[in-house]
């Protein structure tokens, strides 16, 4: 008696969560009102998403054959960390071949910001800006080459003083006529416009001009070797319209590297010429020794201006105003939230060791995954169906207690992966059919020992328990070896073979519940009655 009222508590409890995790499911707008917000998360192959291929380049990071797979898998580790903080439902991440990385984004739709996010190398720098003489000096020089060699800028040329060109007026001297000589003496200074002592700005549709002059080798050569020219962030109007890129003139020393960052933090609400605004902003940290360094650095440097520089673009370049000892800084900018939420996930998940570059691209589209479920759903469907007819033309109403036993057995696999947040995929699929095969199995193999103490003539209720008793031992060997064979899998398997372990591991469970308490407590209803003289079997 008491082990009947202990299986009736165990279905019972299994069947309230059947129903708590599994009709949000089936009906979303109760989601969270008394039910589970959590969701069954489908596959990249059920429901769509990306895949993207990296390959590792080591060998412009200058690294020795030696330290390669050490790079390739520091590289997998922060790749895996930018894909978590990213909050993307169990992403499929691994290495293939020696240096190649393979990424399933699962339901991903944004593919421009993943791929950001993911190949991003996250160089963070703090370099000082040159002085406004410096500079002067080299847009000097730049503008005599110009004047000097202005054959082979005739691209440029054409553009700043040509019939519909856009010189500025101030770059001419007053009293000097509009020679030829003239109009070519102060080309790049007629390119950027200063903005402020030791920056210059390049309105947007000469960007490309500054690039290809910039790029030039002897014009190159002008530069000091200790300094460059640095773009920053672009500056758009109230339309989102590119309007001008700032051009800063650094000094190409590194004074402090991103290695030191403690944490990064997004805030809201930073402090623009004394006014508080709403605007989001990064809160970055740095450890001891980088607490330390940027206290000096800012104490050697008063009233100089210090660049904030992520993989070469400078996101700003406030003026130092006094020693800052306590280790913090931030970066600002017109940046919306969610350019503020990708930047902090770069600089948490930490720098990658080498560039890595996207070999292969590939969108798999909500069409695919309506397929694949359609054609997972008719093969559950069909198996059931053809499962059903032979265990009621073979076993009659105990038949029909097997089948009730196989539908609880997929309730029960899909109330545990949505009470884990595991993902099902086409592989999980063939699990759970798989599984179905399972529970039938024990099914069968308890009813043949019933039958085999009815034809000794013991009565229905002793030949249902001994039956039971016989059968208990076999189905355990079976179900727990297969365990044992899905926990491996799971240990050395990867993407959709541990989604096959995991779904054939919840079944097993699943099929063991079915079959040794849910049939048992079926028998023990329809034979309550000791005087019954014929089971239907």
């Amino acid at each position: 008696m008491k082990k009947g009222k202990f299986r009736f508590t165990v279905v019972t409890i299994v069947f309230l969560a059947i129903v708590y995790y599994l009709v949000p499911v089936l009906f979303p707008n109760v989601s969270g009102k008394g039910f589970t917000s959590k969701k069954l998360n489908l596959g990249l192959d059920l429901q769509g998403g990306m895949r993207i291929v990296l390959g590792v380049d080591s060998e412009n990071a200058e690294i020795s054959k030696e330290q390669e797979n050490q790079v390739v898998e520091t590289s997998l580790e922060i790749i895996r960390n930018r894909v978590d903080e990213f909050g993307v439902s169990e992403p499929i991440i691994q290495r293939v071949g020696s240096n190649r990385i393979a990424v399933s984004l699962p339901g991903v739709k944004d593919f421009q910001r993943a791929e950001n996010l993911i190949g991003k190398t996250a160089l963070l720098e703090f370099q000082l800006l040159g002085s406004g003489e410096e500079l002067g000096n080299v847009i000097t020089k730049i503008d005599n080459y110009l004047q000097a060699n202005s054959k082979d800028f005739k691209y440029l040329t054409d553009k700043l003083v040509g019939e519909n060109g856009n010189l500025a007026e101030s770059v001419l001297d007053d009293e000097q006529e509009e020679s030829t000589d003239s109009k070519y003496s102060k080309l790049f200074s007629a390119l950027v416009n200063y903005q402020g002592a030791n920056s210059l700005v390049v309105v947007q549709k000469n960007l490309e001009l500054l690039k290809k002059v910039l790029s030039h080798k002897k014009v190159a050569a002008l530069l000091p070797s200790e300094y460059s020219f640095n773009l920053g962030k672009v500056i758009l109007d109230q339309n989102d319209v590119a309007v001008y890129t700032p051009v800063f003139f650094l000094e190409t020393k590194v004074q402090l590297s991103g290695k030191y960052l403690k944490s990064a933090d997004v805030r809201v609400g930073q402090n623009v010429g004394g006014i508080q605004t709403n605007e989001p902003y990064v809160s970055l940290e740095f450890d001891s020794d980088g607490a330390k360094k940027f206290a000096n650095i800012t104490a050697d440097n008063l009233h100089k201006r210090l660049a904030i520089v992520l993989d070469g673009v400078v996101y700003m370049a406030p003026t130092i105003n006094s020693r800052i000892a306590d280790g913090k800084a931030s970066i600002t900018g017109s940046m919306s939230l969610e350019e503020v939420q990708n930047l902090v996930i770069v600089l948490r998940a930490g720098n990658l060791p080498a560039p890595v570059t996207i070999l292969e691209r590939r969108s798999v589209g909500p069409t695919l995954g309506a397929d694949s479920i359609r054609a997972g759903f008719l093969a559950g469907v069909l198996g059931l169906a053809a499962i059903l007819l032979f265990m009621i033309f073979y076993y009659k109403l105990s038949g029909i207690l097997a089948i009730l036993a196989v539908v609880a057995n997929i309730l029960f696999i899909l109330m545990a992966l949505t009470m884990f947040s595991a993902t099902l995929t086409m592989p999980g699929i063939a699990g759970i059919v798989l599984t179905i095969g399972m529970a039938v199995d024990g099914c069968v193999l308890i009813f043949e020992r019933i039958r085999e103490e009815l034809d000794s003539e013991r009565p229905v209720s002793s030949a249902i328990s001994s039956g039971f008793q016989k059968a208990f031992w076999i189905i355990m060997d079976a179900n727990v070896t297969t365990l044992i064979t899905a926990a491996v899998l799971y240990k050395f398997g990867s993407g959709p073979i541990r989604g096959f372990a995991v779904t054939l591991s919840i079944g097993i469970v699943g099929s063991l519940f079915s079959t040794l308490i849910l049939v048992k407590l079926f028998f023990e209803k329809i034979v309550k009655d000791k005087a019954l003289k014929r089971l239907s079997i």
